[in-house]
């Protein structure tokens, strides 16, 4: 079963045992904060209108930026993708499979973003994040 994850930060607590023998599938909503052309990297975070699901835990006093964003490599999907899905504030989906360090991604492209405004999709993304894999 593809899990969707709706905090791309979140994915460590989702899967705390994941591994490269115990790979989990995984379907990221992401917004798009950069995309750096050399490395075929591109670095994401949660939807800003979406709330937290986990607590955060600051130990320091300045809130670093590294610290909220998740960088993901699209060279094996860079073929199938357009222009669109790269650009800076983009809603996307990332379907790949998380290992415990990354995401090997297999898909990204681009979500219409009017379908994030009503309230009410986003507490049925909300719900549809919470159900559970039967093991």
């Amino acid at each position: 079963m593809t899990k969707l994850i709706l905090d791309p930060l979140s994915l460590s607590l989702e899967f705390p045992k994941a591994s490269e023998s115990r790979l989990h599938r995984v379907r990221i909503l992401c917004q798009v904060i950069e995309y750096d052309d050399l490395t075929a990297t591109l670095k994401v975070r949660k939807v800003p209108n979406i709330h937290k699901f986990h607590t955060e835990i600051n130990l320091i006093d300045e809130p670093v930026a590294e610290a909220y964003t998740l960088n993901v490599n699209l060279f094996g999907v860079l073929n199938k993708m357009n222009a669109e899905s790269i650009s800076v504030g983009t809603i996307v989906n990332i379907v790949g499979y998380f290992n415990g360090e990354k995401v090997n991604v297999i898909e990204c492209y681009s979500v219409n973003g009017s379908s994030m405004i009503p309230e009410n999709n986003i507490k049925v993304l909300a719900e549809i994040s919470k159900l559970k894999d039967f093991d």
